[in-house]
């Protein structure tokens, strides 16, 4: 791994650490219905593959774990899960039109919902607290939010080529 991935990655972390407390001090509700830490996961599971999703997840996780009030490792290991899958995906099939792009998005945020759910279920022995159904919508707004985020990266990629 090259210093500069190494670096890339702390910015990502660092990003999604910063989004994260923002949006909590803002809008609290923001941080059931949108996971920033899933984008960083994905867009490094996307341009690097399953180690480098593997990896982010396992670390945007626990940071994600230790600033929330779920159980540490929970966030750890579904995103890992995800961040790998996810980059074994992307590898063999396109992402990158739109359509797809959502599809890829909001099923890699279903599937971290999911397990996460599971594994907070196990763990405390009851059903995680949806906030009344709204913790149902972070797939959704995850998956749009992030197509605008991967829009706007790959055009700014696409301009600095022309230069």
């Amino acid at each position: 791994m090259k210093t500069r991935d190494i670096a890339r990655a702390l910015l990502g972390i660092l990003f999604g650490f910063a989004v994260y407390t923002l949006a909590g001090r803002i809008a609290p509700a923001g941080l059931l219905v949108f996971n920033v830490f899933l984008l960083v996961v994905l867009h490094f599971a996307m341009t690097g593959g399953e180690a480098a999703g593997a990896v982010m997840g396992m670390s945007c996780g626990l940071v994600q774990d230790a600033f929330s009030r779920s159980v540490l490792g929970s966030s750890g290991i579904a995103l890992t899960l995800v961040g790998y899958l996810a980059g074994s995906f992307s590898q063999k099939f396109d992402v990158t039109p739109l359509r797809r792009l959502f599809l890829f998005l909001f099923t890699a945020a279903a599937a971290d919902l999911a397990v996460w759910m599971v594994l907070s279920s196990l763990i405390y022995g009851h059903r995680p607290d949806t906030a009344g159904g709204l913790l149902f919508l972070q797939p959704l707004n995850t998956a749009l939010g992030g197509c605008l985020v991967f829009h706007f990266i790959r055009r700014r990629r696409e301009r600095r080529a022309q230069t």
